[in-house]
């Protein structure tokens, strides 16, 4: 114990000297009471530092209270966040801003301000900024407004404005539900942790995750401090840990109450090589209301340790009593589509030795700790039936109750539900959803649909009902389902009354035309919820909601595939349809798994995890990358594209979907769609065939299945490694024909299989039907299959020269509005003057004072001809955007044609820029047109 609290005492006084953009976090002060590196303007009075890291700002009288700190260290040009907990009371007005000025007292660049009205609570602050000038002084303020006011503010960081997107900030101190410790991660390096002795933040190697925490020696550590949690709870901490070299590593990893110095988990542990490994430890503090509590990992033996993937939560047991609905699968809802005979499923409780089960007037006494129950549900009308269960002990005395409400639905024509088997049926007609990011060309959605493709997830994320209309149209258009996808869940998630407020934007989106559009197919909301850290208390709440509005369509979410915390993934998982992740296999080099396997094979590893995660129970859903994310460096070749198709299928997947966004290569698409049209085939074998029990491998790596469909035999071997492998085929009813090479292939040959190589084989050498139409063939459309990018030259002829930009430090602020302004002078009126733009997310354009054009939505070109607005002499154009959600960004080209030639007036840096509070800068570049930023492909 003397030793944990020595190494916790030294932890707690390093000082991470010059790493932190914003200097005395903690606001220490130097011998003489002067607080260091901040300039505090209304006496000393007005200041006071609490013991919990907090400060607290008073004003009583006129005299102005600020908080300044001068000379940040930033890179011109390059956006950040600055972050923080700030709580006052009612009627408190406060700002918190950063500014930038010459050597003369000029202000340049006066950023973005937080200023809110105090509500009582506590509310995460966030300054978007973006320095302009190395030599300009900087300053940022934190500032009360008026009399007989305070302001307490706590956990103050500045951190690039990628990270903050990428990654989010997650409020410790909201209760309950699943929480990570902040940057649990490492991926915002070893912010928000002290290091001690040679401990650093690193990309790690072998088969460990992506990034995390190498502590290489012995006592080697790192503290995460101060994280307030509320005493009369149960909190459990689950990590992974492995060791780095060849032998064990020995470790520990304990939390201490900083009030009682009481240390939990004061255990050794042990890490083994090679592979990460899962722990856990739960403990409730001592004392009592919020403690401050400290987490420590120290190396206890010198062999070299990484750890990462920290999570913390508070523990909360489950009802003993669990009721398993197997009859209906399904919502606990019976559906027209899909008519039920009887109310069916199992009840458990361990310590329960008979149950009381109660359903529409029947009750059963039944004996056991897991009992059967089956009731009738021919004669059930439209309504809501309760489901009561009670436990009993020996002594007959009640040890728990539960209770669950089936509910027999009105007919819906265009119903999309779960059947027994997790397959996803609409009207009735089961359907394998293949989705496609279909943000490119409307030729990408033919050819997509020629081949197979029955779903699009279009770009954005909707927030009216206008965009959800013409995104089902466009769908309906091309003879595709849409997987719609609703913004919200993110934006509102830190709202106080979230369910209320969800409720409200839901129904500004899904009218009844909307939900009755026979081409909606599943919803999607909150992407990647547990690796932005959003409560499954949020999710909870959401799904409760659109099981209201909608229950005839179901909702999918996807997770990000650092997530495998099986726990975490589980909670998330009750509050979704649909359970999936998006996978980015290749290249490999990215590591974007935290599974032990980073090959090809992590594809079925995944489909196996989250069959695991919804208890076989859900369809579970992946999304394949076309490329390594960010690098967009290499695209799968077809081997590896069939195999990760086929991988997928094998391991149940009942819902596939490709992440091509942006992509640009014609040689890709020729593969992928080849081998997307290979699954439109096989997954008909593969989900309604008849499995052939006695065709399997028994060979290390080697998948083998067999499958009877419409009186034929059908077969797939795949190689699940990097290695060739000699394989002997047994279990072959008759001869069969190799489909790619039209070879026969008899029971009992070799063949040699190829690093992830699928053999496919089929009795005649043809393949049935797919289960759905393709799209119509189209003479015209079908002859651009081949050059799918033609349009780029026709969209880059638009907006090619121009560049996105918007007001510096609101690029992501929700509901920026600017108002950007061109002067420019004409010696002769031009014979044709047309103006190209559009805003995200909607703008009005004026010139001269005349009002020209406006738009609500950014994928959209817009267009006029504005000659006879022109004159001799300075002109000025101004376009007024306005942001909804997500990424701000503005462009427009107007080109003035001449008998001489073309001249074009262009947004980029030159523009002058106000904001809504009156401020004026010089544009903020964001990226030029088709290079990246808000891709041309996504615009029309």
């Amino acid at each position: 114990m003397k030793k944990i609290l020595f190494i916790f005492i030294s932890l707690l006084t390093l000082v991470a000297a010059g790493k932190d953009i914003l200097r005395n976090k903690d606001f220490k002060q130097d011998s003489n009471g002067k607080l260091r590196d901040w300039e505090l303007r209304g006496g000393a009075s007005a200041f006071k530092r609490n013991t919990d890291g907090s400060i607290v700002l008073t004003r009583k009288d006129g005299v102005q209270v600020m908080l300044i700190q001068n000379r940040l260290i930033l890179t011109p040009g390059k956006e950040y966040v600055f972050l923080a907990d700030v709580k006052a009371p009612r009627g408190t007005d406060f700002m918190i801003y950063f500014e930038e000025y010459d050597s003369k007292g000029k202000l340049h660049n006066p950023g973005t301000k937080f200023r809110s009205g105090g509500k009582g609570i506590r509310e995460k602050a966030v300054v978007n900024f973006t320095p302009e000038n190395k030599k300009f002084r900087n300053r940022l303020l934190i500032r009360l407004l008026n009399k007989n006011s305070s302001l307490e503010i706590k956990n103050l960081q500045i951190i690039p404005a990628e990270e903050y997107q990428n990654h989010g900030i997650y409020d410790i101190q909201s209760p309950g539900t699943r929480r990570v410790l902040i940057n649990g991660n490492f991926e915002r390096g070893a912010s928000n942790w002290q290091l001690v002795g040679k401990a650093r933040y690193r990309r790690t190697t072998g088969n460990f995750g992506n990034i995390g925490m190498h502590l290489p020696g012995k006592g080697d550590g790192a503290v995460q401090s101060r994280v307030m949690l509320n005493a009369s709870k149960v909190w459990r901490v689950t990590f992974f840990a492995g060791a780095a070299a060849k032998k064990n590593a020995k470790f520990k990893f304990v939390a201490i109450n900083q009030n009682s110095k009481k240390i939990f988990n004061d255990i050794l542990l042990t890490a083994k090589p090679g592979v990460y490994q899962r722990f856990e430890f739960r403990f409730t503090p001592d004392g009592k209301g919020e403690q401050p509590i400290s987490f420590i990992m120290h190396n206890e033996s010198g062999e070299p340790l990484w750890v990462d993937e920290i999570y913390l939560d508070e523990f909360v047991e489950e009802n003993p009593v669990q009721i398993k609905l197997t009859s209906p699968a399904y919502r606990n809802r019976i559906y027209a589509s899909l008519p039920i005979k009887k109310i069916a499923g199992s009840v458990e409780c361990r310590d329960a030795v008979a149950f009381e089960i109660k359903f529409n007037g029947t009750t059963l006494s039944i004996k056991g700790s897991t009992v059967f129950f089956e009731f009738p549900a021919k004669s059930l009308k439209t309504g809501k039936y309760p489901l009561t269960v009670t436990a009993f002990d020996h002594n007959k005395k009640v040890i728990g109750k539960n209770k669950t409400v089936i509910q027999k639905m009105a007919p819906c024509k265009n119903e999309v539900i779960i059947d027994n088997q997790n397959n996803i049926r609409v009207a009735g007609k089961r359907i394998f959803p293949i989705s496609l990011y279909l943000s490119g060309p409307d030729i990408i959605k033919y050819a997509a649909g020629r081949h197979g493709a029955n779903v699009m997830r279009d770009q954005g994320w909707i927030s009216s009902e206008k965009a959800a209309w013409e995104l089902l149209e466009k769908a309906r258009k091309n003879n595709l389902f849409l997987e719609m996808r609703i913004s919200g869940i993110h934006e509102f998630r830190d709202v106080p009354d979230f369910r209320n407020r969800w409720k409200k934007h839901i129904s500004k989106i899904l009218s009844p035309r909307v939900i009755n559009h026979p081409s909606l197919l599943v919803y999607e909301y909150g992407d990647e919820g547990i690796g932005n850290d959003v409560p499954d208390r949020i999710y909870k709440e959401a799904l409760e909601v659109m099981d209201e509005t909608d229950p005839y369509h179901p909702v999918v979410k996807t997770e990000s595939p650092r997530g495998t915390v099986v726990e975490y993934l589980k909670k998330h998982s009750r509050y979704t349809h649909i359970h999936g992740v998006d996978i980015y296999p290749i290249p490999a080099s990215l590591c974007h798994s935290a599974l032990d396997d980073k090959s090809l094979a992590s594809v079925g590893r995944y489909a196996m995890l989250y069959k695991e995660t919804t208890n076989g129970r859900k369809p579970y859903h992946l999304v394949l990358q076309a490329y390594e994310w960010r690098k967009n460096s290499g695209y799968p070749s077809e081997k590896q594209q069939r195999y990760m198709n086929f991988d997928a299928l094998l391991h149940g997947i009942k819902f596939l979907s490709y992440y091509n966004d942006g992509t640009e290569n014609q040689a890709y698409y020729n593969i992928f769609l080849k081998c997307m049209k290979e699954v439109y085939h096989w997954e008909r074998i593969i989900n309604e065939g008849v499995v052939l029990t006695k065709f399997k491998s028994s060979v290390k790596n080697v998948l083998a299945a067999g499958y009877q469909f419409e009186g034929k035999n059908y077969y797939v071997i795949l190689n699940r490694s990097d290695r060739k492998v000699l394989y002997t085929i047994n279990g072959l009813k008759k001869d069969a024909i190799e489909l790619s090479s039209k070879r026969k292939i008899r029971n009992g040959a070799s063949v040699v299989l190829d690093s992830w190589d699928t053999l496919l084989l089929s009795e005649n050498g043809t393949l049935p039907a797919g289960a759905w139409k393709l799209t119509a063939f189209h003479p015209e459309k079908e002859k651009n299959i081949g050059n799918l990018f033609a349009e780029k030259e026709k969209v880059m002829s638009k907006l090619g020269k121009a560049y996105w930009i918007w007001y510096p430090g609101e690029t992501r602020q929700r509901g920026s509005k600017i108002v950007a302004v061109k002067k420019f002078t004409l010696d002769n009126i031009p014979e044709k003057a047309v103006l190209f733009t559009t805003t995200d997310d909607k703008f009005s354009a004026k010139i001269n004072g005349k009002n020209i054009l406006s738009g609500a939505q950014w994928t959209k070109i817009y267009s006029a001809d504005i000659a006879k607005y022109l004159k001799k002499g300075e002109n000025t154009l101004e376009i007024t955007g306005i942001n909804e959600a997500s990424g701000c960004c503005m462009i427009a080209q107007l080109e003035l044609k001449y008998k001489k030639g073309v001249v074009y007036i262009v947004t980029d840096k030159s523009w002058q820029v106000t904001n809504s509070l009156k401020q004026s800068s010089s544009a903020y570049v964001l990226g030029k047109f088709g290079d990246g930023v808000r891709t041309w492909m996504r615009i029309k």
